[in-house]
C-alpha cells in the first residue's frame, strides 16, 4: 500500500497530517497535534560559584525533558544534599573546591550532571573567619589570627576599631558559648586553681560560671612557614576582664610548654574592671622564638597555684612573624627621678612592650613615638636603681605621660680592694703564714690579666709549700626580711689547688661558727669567674659576716675581687636545670660594651648558648657544642650594637633558660 505524511510547524508544537492506501483501494487518514517529544538531559546553574568562606549558593535547575524529580548531592556543603527543584542557602564554610551533582528524573529514566570543581571557597580574612593565615601582607611576613573579631559575640559599638588602643564598653556577663567560634575564645575561662574558696574574694565571671564550661583552655595557632626564617615575632591579644592584682591571682603563661614570663608580667599587671576588652602586644622574646619554628603553636594562660576567684576572656589572638607596619600608634613620654630626692636620673633605658627603647637625657625626660595602641607595658631600668614598670593605656594618635620614681639598689656590701689600705675598712685577716697570706696586689704583677681596664688591685693570696690557713673577713652586717644577691670574681687555677683550695664561708654570729657556701672546684685553667649566690635563706639576721678561706700546702695563686651584696630582685640568681647545671647572671650588669657571662655544667654536656636582641634575632652564638664539666664564661662583645636589653640562653639537653642583660651607652 501507499502511504503519506506532512508535517507542519509552529509556536513550538507540531502538526502532522498522514493517510495510508492498501490494494484493493481501501485506506484512512489521520491527524496528531501537540508538543514534540524531548529527551531528558540535566542541568544547573548557582547564583555565586567562589567566595570566601562561608559561602552561601542559592541552585537553580536548567533540565529539560519535563523532570519531575530532582536529587541533589553538595560535596562539602551545608546541608550536602536535597530534593528541591530550586535549592537554597546552601553553605560552605571550609575553603576548597567541591563537586555539584544533580539527578533529574521522568518518567521515561533519569539523567545525572556532575560539575567538577564547580564551587571554589577560599579561606576568609574578613573579622568574621575564625581562623585566618595572610602571607606577605601589610602587616607581617605572616599572620596567624585564631578568633573572630566580635568582641566576644557582642559586636563593636560604630565606628569602634579594636586596634586603636580604646576600651570597649562594659559588657553583660555570662553569655552563651557558641560552638562555632574558635577553641578558647569568646569564652569565660576562671583560673584552674580556684576551689570556691578564693583569699581575696571573687569578679562576677568566677560566680556567674562553673566548671567544666570555665576551665582554662589552650589558644592554638598553626601555619605554614614556607621556608621563611623568622627574624622576630608579636603576638596580639585582645584581653578581657584580667584583674590579678584585685583578686590575688599570679598568672603564668605557656608557649608550646615552656614559660613566658614577659607576658606572664604584663597579664599579670592588668586591672579590666567592667568587664571591659583592650588590645595587648606582646613580642616573642629570642628564648622562644625557635618554638614556632614548627608552625603549631599553643598559648596557654592560666594560675594553678593562689585560688584566686579571677575570670578572664579572650576575643582573638594574633601572631604577626617577621612584622612590617602598625597603623595605630601614640606617643608615651616622661620623666625618670631619683625617689628619694626628685633628681632626674639620666641615661635610664624606657622600653615599651620590649619592642623599643630610649635613653633618658640629663634632665630624665624621654619619648616613646609610634607605639603600638593599647594596653603598653613600659618598664625603666637605670644603672644602680630598682627597675619599675606600669601598664600605660594609650590610644591611636594620643600622647600619654608618666613619670617614674626608682628607688636606688641598697647595697648590703661592696669592696673592689682598690682603697690606699688593706684590709679595706672593717675587713679583717686571720693569719697563720705572716710571708704568704691575703694581700692587695696588682694582678699584672703576677702575670695574670686584669678583670677589666677600671681595676686597680685585687685581694690576692700566694701559695707557699708551706701550711697555709688564710682568712679575710667582711664586716659584719644586718640582712632583713627579703632577697640577697652575692656576687664577686674569683681567681684559681684547680690543677694547682689539689693540695689546696679557697672557699668562702658565711658566719650568723659574728664570726665564731662559719658554714661553708662555696668552693673553688672547677676544672678551667687561671681565670677569673664570675661567682652569683642567692643568700635570701640568710634573711632575717643581724650578724652576718664573710669569710674567704686559702687553705692548704703547695697551691696556687687565689684571688677574689669586686663583691658586691645588694638587696631586692636586680641581680637573676642562678637558675638551675635539674641541680645539674646553673646559669648566672652576667658581669657586670648593665654594661656599656663587654659582659661576662658564666656558667658551670656538672656533668660533660653538649650545650648552645645564644644570644638575641629584644625582638628575638640572634646575635651571636659563642657555644654549639660538647663542654668539659666546670665553670664557663664567655665575654659578649657588645661594640657596634645599640643600648637596650638583651638576651643569652642556654640549652642544654633540651631544657633551657633565659636572663636578660642590659647594654647602656
Amino acid at each position: 500500500g501507499q502511504g503519506f505524511s506532512v508535517s507542519l510547524s509552529a509556536d513550538g508544537n507540531t502538526a502532522i497530517v498522514g493517510g495510508t492506501n492498501d490494494n484493493d483501494n481501501q485506506g484512512a487518514a489521520w491527524v496528531y497535534y501537540g508538543a514534540a517529544a524531548t529527551a531528558l538531559d540535566a542541568g544547573f546553574s548557582a547564583d555565586v560559584t567562589a567566595g570566601d568562606a562561608p559561602l552561601t549558593v542559592n541552585f537553580t535547575d536548567a533540565s529539560t525533558g519535563t523532570p519531575t524529580s530532582w536529587a541533589w548531592t553538595f560535596e562539602g556543603g551545608t546541608p550536602s544534599s536535597s530534593t528541591d527543584r530550586n535549592p537554597t542557602g546552601i553553605v560552605f564554610n571550609t575553603a576548597g573546591s567541591y563537586d555539584i551533582t544533580l539527578v533529574a528524573t521522568n518518567t521515561d529514566g533519569s539523567d545525572t550532571e556532575t560539575k567538577t570543581n564547580y564551587i571554589n571557597v577560599t579561606a576568609s580574612t574578613g573579622w568574621d573567619a575564625q581562623n585566618v593565615v595572610i602571607y606577605d601582607g601589610d602587616e607581617a611576613d605572616i599572620m596567624v589570627r585564631t578568633g573572630d573579631i566580635d568582641n566576644l559575640g557582642f559586636g563593636w559599638p560604630t565606628g569602634f576599631d579594636p586596634f586603636s588602643g580604646a576600651n570597649t564598653p562594659a559588657h553583660s556577663f555570662p553569655w552563651s558559648i557558641d560552638p562555632t567560634d574558635a577553641r578558647a575564645t569568646d569564652r569565660i575561662m576562671v583560673v584552674s586553681s580556684y576551689n570556691g574558696n578564693p583569699p581575696s574574694g571573687s569578679d562576677g565571671y568566677t560566680s556567674s560560671t562553673s566548671r567544666p564550661t570555665n576551665n582554662p583552655d589552650t589558644l592554638k595557632l598553626s601555619f605554614d612557614l614556607q621556608s621563611r626564617t623568622i627574624e622576630s615575632a608579636i603576638f596580639q591579644i585582645f584581653v578581657d576582664d584580667f584583674q590579678a592584682s584585685s583578686w590575688g591571682a599570679n598568672y603564668t603563661v605557656k608557649l608550646d610548654g615552656d614559660n613566658y614570663p614577659f607576658m606572664a608580667e604584663i597579664i599579670n599587671s592588668l586591672s579590666q574592671t567592667g568587664p571591659i576588652g583592650k588590645l595587648i602586644s606582646v613580642p616573642v622574646t629570642g628564648d622562644l622564638l625557635s618554638n614556632l619554628n614548627d608552625g603549631v603553636v599553643e598559648l596557654f594562660i592560666d594560675d594553678a597555684t593562689t585560688g584566686a576567684g579571677d575570670g578572664f576572656a579572650i576575643d582573638f589572638v594574633k601572631l604577626l612573624i617577621n612584622a612590617k607596619t602598625f597603623t595605630n600608634t601614640g606617643t608615651i613620654s616622661g620623666t625618670v627621678l631619683d625617689d628619694a630626692d626628685g633628681t632626674p636620673i639620666p641615661d635610664a633605658e624606657v622600653w615599651a612592650n620590649n619592642l623599643i627603647s630610649v635613653s633618658t637625657n640629663a634632665a630624665g625626660e624621654f619619648t616613646l613615638d609610634n607605639i603600638v595602641s593599647g594596653l603598653v607595658f613600659v618598664k625603666v631600668n637605670a644603672a644602680g636603681y630598682h627597675s619599675k614598670s606600669i601598664i600605660v593605656d594609650l590610644e591611636n594618635t594620643e600622647t600619654e605621660t608618666v613619670a617614674f620614681r626608682l628607688e636606688k639598689i641598697e647595697a648590703v656590701l661592696e669592696e673592689n680592694f682598690d682603697g690606699t689600705v688593706f684590709p679595706p675598712t672593717g675587713w679583717t685577716q686571720t693569719i697563720t703564714n705572716t710571708s704568704n697570706t691575703w694581700r692587695q696586689e696588682n694582678l699584672t704583677d703576677v702575670s695574670f690579666s686584669d678583670i677589666d681596664a677600671t681595676n686597680v688591685y685585687s685581694a690576692m693570696c700566694p701559695w707557699v709549700d708551706e701550711d697555709q690557713d688564710e682568712w679575710l673577713k667582711s664586716p659584719a652586717f644586718s640582712l632583713s626580711d627579703g632577697l640577697y644577691s652575692l656576687e664577686f670574681y674569683a681567681g684559681f687555677d684547680p690543677y694547682w689547688l689539689s693540695s689546696a683550695t679557697l672557699k668562702l664561708k658565711i658566719s650568723t654570729d659574728g664570726g665564731t661558727n662559719w658554714t661553708k657556701i662555696w668552693e673553688a672546684n672547677d676544672g678551667q685553667e687561671w681565670v677569673w669567674r664570675l661567682i652569683t649566690l642567692d643568700l635570701s635563706s640568710y634573711a632575717n639576721n643581724a650578724n652576718v659576716m664573710l669569710g674567704w678561706q686559702y687553705v692548704g700546702n703547695n697551691g696556687d695563686w687565689v684571688g677574689i675581687d669586686n663583691v658586691s651584696l645588694v638587696s631586692g630582685t636586680t641581680g637573676l640568681i642562678e637558675q638551675e636545670f635539674e641541680k645539674e647545671y646553673s646559669l648566672a647572671q652576667n658581669y657586670p650588669n648593665p654594661f656599656t660594651d663587654q659582659t661576662t657571662i658564666s656558667f658551670q655544667l656538672d656533668d660533660p654536656k653538649h650545650i648552645n648558648l645564644t644570644i638575641y636582641n629584644s625582638i628575638g634575632q640572634k646575635i651571636a652564638e659563642p657555644f654549639n657544642e660538647k663542654l668539659n664539666s666546670g665553670k664557663h664564661q664567655y665575654i659578649f662583645d657588645a661594640t657596634g650594637l645599640k643600648a637596650g636589653i638583651y638576651y643569652y640562653r642556654l640549652t642544654i639537653d633540651g631544657q633551657g633558660s633565659a636572663i636578660p642583660m642590659i647594654l647602656s651607652k
